[in-house]
């Protein structure tokens, strides 16, 4: 028996050591087991076994680079620490032996990993790309180790992005891998880009049929997309292929239920327990008519992104019962998720934030081994008050209704905020004609999505369209809502998503913006955005920004704007120019600022008394001065002179004493 378990290893690992580029598709020349190590005890003794038989071979043809990497396999599967050193020896021979081999590197990076040296393992993975670039298992192993610093903490978009690389380069080398497949799905499902991730699904469920995780990593897509009926039937798949053991975190509702029914859950026979699922999915299923319970499908594609995310093997831990996974399982993936580094031995800190109705409440995750494992700190207070707040908030789940569209108008200014902060003051404006349940709450939910289509902030504003001040313009009333919310500036282009929702009466109005969060710190002279403002009920102008830059002829254009940066002198006083112009805008104002340029060159010219050739309808030079090298000034335009259409305002402002300008346009319509 003992022959026939040997000859039976040997085989495996003449498999398991095939090169790169001389493999067939499919086929992968490092094992997974190898990365983390999962040997039986039993299977450990005869690891010990065939290394004390392959070291005589190795002795016997010392020179041998592929006996050593054979050898390296073997100390790397005994798993002791003392072996993965012996690992790493015999791989450094290998390689010195036969330095262009791809796979020696690939197997020198995972005995280096194994031992926890990240990022020489990293630079091995590289250097085995660099030698053939077609050799699947570098930019695999590449990709498995971005994917897990990814998971370590869900906070860093620049692992999950390099994972997504990584992954995709393996995918280009072999199209039918089932765990590179499963990979990008998930991974593509934390950017929301649930299509993108359902094309590798599918394909991970058509090559491999008879894989459970193909169809859970499909049925959670097509839950997030709510398409409940295909995730319904993946998900049913997916169960018919799992063993009682791996399906049951599936059909366990106790991280739903509050504290007390808990523990009677948990302490009931499992006829009971099914019975109170069967009861629990009743009084939870947003469409009783239905034969779909969306909620539980949700619960489902909870659970597969927790056992994803959150697992362990090294650790030999379950991601749907670790702290994360149970928050993950009855609050969803947080709002907004936190970083820090910790300091001396405590390890870093993960904090989850969710918001609530008219409130919100944070969950703390400690490295407090520094292992790795985030979890609610046993010995500190930010432990025990998450681990009460998991216990005693209800779960959070928003059904999939129908929301009845209605239109809306937005207009976004950026002001200098706190804290090196920038300050996006929002006015939206949506029809008086709404109506709706007098008294009723409306919400307003702003999110922000970088260039990679990654959420970076989302914000929920509470209002009650009753206390909502009331404008008239173009022959409608509007109701006018104006709020702000501040942020880190962030200089490449991202997406502003505006949704205004009435749960009640079922209603939304959204709208999708192009921003970029402008700087408005530093040194040089900045200009907020311009504000047209609202005319007060005495015909003054207000403080609030106006949402529809709709004005009638004979009127008067109400101006807001802020200067920072300013030079001062040494009685701590500045001296600026303020001109502003009106014109029509040039059909490619909006793609260039080419028109908006010709006018401040204009502008700075007429200041000069010197005329330029296109003269603007109207136009105003000013000389101020301040107390200090900030200021807010408001102006209001007399526009009688326009003429039906849409004009484009362009505002400069000069330092006179640094010699320096910055200007800014906003474009209004006139009507009759």
């Amino acid at each position: 028996m003992r022959k026939s378990r040997g000859i039976h290893l040997a085989a495996c690992l003449f498999l398991l050591l095939c090169g790169c580029s001389f493999r067939p598709e499919g086929s992968r020349a490092v094992e997974e087991g190898d990365f983390l190590e999962p040997v039986a005890i039993g299977e450990k003794r005869e690891v010990w076994r065939d290394i004390a038989d392959l070291k005589e071979r190795v002795e016997a043809d010392f020179g041998n680079a592929e006996l050593h990497r054979q050898l390296a396999v073997l100390y790397r599967l005994a798993g002791t620490p003392r072996s993965r050193l012996l690992s790493s020896e015999e791989i450094d021979k290998a390689v010195s032996l036969d330095p262009q081999n791809p796979i020696l590197h690939v197997e020198r990076g995972l005995t280096l990993a194994a031992r926890r040296f990240v990022g020489e393992a990293e630079a091995s993975f590289t250097r085995a790309a660099q030698i053939d670039p077609r050799c699947f298992d570098a930019w695999f192993q590449l990709g498995r180790l971005e994917q897990y610093e990814y998971y370590k903490t869900m906070c860093f978009v620049d692992r999950l992005s390099k994972a997504i690389e990584y992954f995709e380069k393996a995918f280009r080398i072999d199209k039918k891998n089932e765990e590179t497949l499963e990979n990008l799905a998930y991974l593509y499902s934390f950017r929301q880009m649930y299509q993108t991730g359902l094309k590798y699904g599918t394909r991970a469920v058509q090559y491999h049929p008879k894989s459970a995780a193909a169809h859970l990593v499909c049925g959670m897509l097509y839950t997030r997309r709510k398409d409940f009926e295909k995730a319904q039937k993946e998900f049913s798949s997916a169960f018919l292929l799992m063993s009682e053991e791996e399906r049951h975190p599936y059909d366990h509702i106790a991280p739903l239920l509050q504290s007390d029914e808990r523990d009677l859950y948990l302490s009931s026979s499992d006829v009971k327990q099914q019975d109170w699922n069967r009861r629990f999915w009743i009084e939870n299923d947003p469409t009783p008519a239905t034969e779909l319970n969306e909620r539980m499908l949700e619960h489902y594609a909870r659970v597969t992104i927790a056992d994803r995310a959150f697992s362990d093997e090294r650790r030999n831990a379950r991601g749907s019962e670790t702290d994360r996974g149970a928050a993950m399982i009855r609050f969803g993936l947080p709002d907004r998720k936190l970083y820090d580094l910790g300091g001396g031995t405590s390890g870093g800190w993960i904090v989850w934030q969710y918001s609530l109705s008219k409130s919100y409440f944070n969950l703390y995750f400690n490295d407090e081994f520094l292992n790795g494992d985030y979890h609610f700190p046993i010995t500190d207070y930010y432990g025990t008050a998450s681990l009460r707040m998991l216990n005693t908030i209800p779960q959070r789940y928003a059904y999939p209704i129908e929301y009845r569209p209605f239109p809306i108008s937005l207009e976004i200014a950026e002001l200098r905020g706190a804290d090196e902060r920038t300050r996006l003051e929002m006015s939206v404006a949506l029809p008086d004609s709404l109506g709706g349940t007098p008294g009723a709450s409306w919400d307003i939910f702003v999110t922000f999505f970088d260039s990679e289509r990654d959420r970076f902030s989302r914000d929920r504003i509470p209002f009650k369209p009753d206390s909502l001040p009331v404008i008239a313009k173009g022959g409608g009333v509007f109701r006018v809502c104006n709020f702000s919310i501040e942020m880190l500036p962030r200089q490449l282009e991202c997406t502003c998503v505006f949704e205004i929702v009435n749960e009640k009466d079922h209603r939304k109005g959204s709208r999708r913006v192009p921003l970029e969060i402008r700087e408005m710190y530093g040194r040089s002279l900045k200009l907020s955005s311009l504000k047209f403002t609202i005319p007060d009920a005495a015909g003054s102008c207000s403080t609030i920004l106006d949402p529809i830059p709709l004005y009638r002829r004979k009127g008067t254009l109400c101006l807001s704007y802020e200067v920072y940066n300013l030079q001062v002198d040494e009685n701590g006083r500045s001296r600026y120019r303020v001109s502003y112009s009106i014109r029509k805008p040039d059909p490619d104002d909006e793609q260039s600022g080419e028109g908006i340029r010709k006018t401040l060159a204009y502008m700075w010219s007429s200041a000069k008394g010197k005329k330029g050739k296109d003269k603007p309808y109207i136009e105003s030079s000013i000389e101020q001065g301040a107390r200090a090298g900030t200021a807010a000034d408001n102006l209001q335009i007399d526009i009688g002179a326009l003429e039906k259409g849409v004009y484009v305002l362009v505002l400069g402002v000069e330092d006179l004493a640094a010699g320096t300008s910055a200007v800014e346009s906003r474009i209004f319509t006139v009507s009759e």
